[in-house]
Formats: C-alpha cells, sequence, structure tokens
C-alpha cells in the first residue's frame, strides 16, 4: 500500500498534479483549443485578470455576466483607441496581439469597481528587446 502511495505522489510531483500550462500562457488562464486565449467578464471583473500570451495569439473575452461590459484598451481617461467594444451577456470580442508589449485594458461601465486587466505578450524567445 505504501508503495503505491509513494508511486501516485512522485507522479502527482512530476505531472504538476494534473495541472497542464499550454505553450503561450503563464498563468493559467483557459485555451480555446486553438490559437485563442479565453478571459470572462463578471462580477465586475475579468477572469484572469492578468494574462500572458504568445506573439499573434487571440485573446477572447466573453461576457458570461447578466450585464453589458466594455473592453477598451488603455486606462480610464487614457484610452488608446486599440480596441473599444461593448460586449452584451452571452456575446464575446475578440483581438489578436500581433506586437510584443503591455496592454492595459479595462470596462468603461465598471471602472469605479476595479474591473480592469493587462495582456501581456513577451518578445518572441531569443529576440532581442
Amino acid at each position: 500500500m505504501i508503495g503505491r502511495f509513494w508511486w501516485a505522489a512522485a507522479a502527482a510531483a512530476v505531472l504538476g498534479c494534473g495541472s497542464y500550462t499550454v505553450p503561450g500562457a503563464s498563468d493559467g488562464g483557459a485555451y480555446d483549443g486553438g490559437t485563442g486565449y479565453l478571459i470572462d467578464a463578471s462580477s465586475y471583473k475579468f477572469n484572469p485578470p492578468v494574462a500572458t500570451v504568445e506573439q499573434g495569439r487571440t485573446v477572447t473575452w466573453r461576457n458570461v455576466d447578466t450585464i453589458d461590459h466594455t473592453v477598451t484598451s488603455g486606462s480610464q481617461g487614457q484610452p488608446t483607441g486599440l480596441f473599444d467594444a461593448i460586449v452584451h451577456p452571452g456575446d464575446s470580442f475578440s483581438y489578436t496581439f500581433a506586437t510584443p508589449g503591455s496592454y492595459p485594458y479595462f470596462c468603461r461601465y465598471h471602472y469605479r469597481m476595479g474591473m480592469s486587466g493587462t495582456v501581456t505578450v513577451p518578445p518572441p524567445y531569443g529576440a532581442n528587446p
């Protein structure tokens, strides 16, 4: 019995206790099965609020709430104009990040409640910064 327990513990340690990191994401977010990354809007927050994705990945924000939200690039009072979408309940908005950088975003309706996040796109491995 102890031998089986040790083997299970060793396998869990090697396999990360069932966790799996998908290439292109380092924050535990979810992929949609293709090259897309999913962020949910619900309860006045984005989940996950911070995402790190590979260059060329598409991020999709899904509104799984019962009220409208926006996905607006930049910060309140300083939108960048890169993207700005109203996302109704059950709908989604997608944007493909083609250039490395840090991309803050927020909900124009709920920014005072802290509804904001950041997508980070690091330079490709081996690229000169």
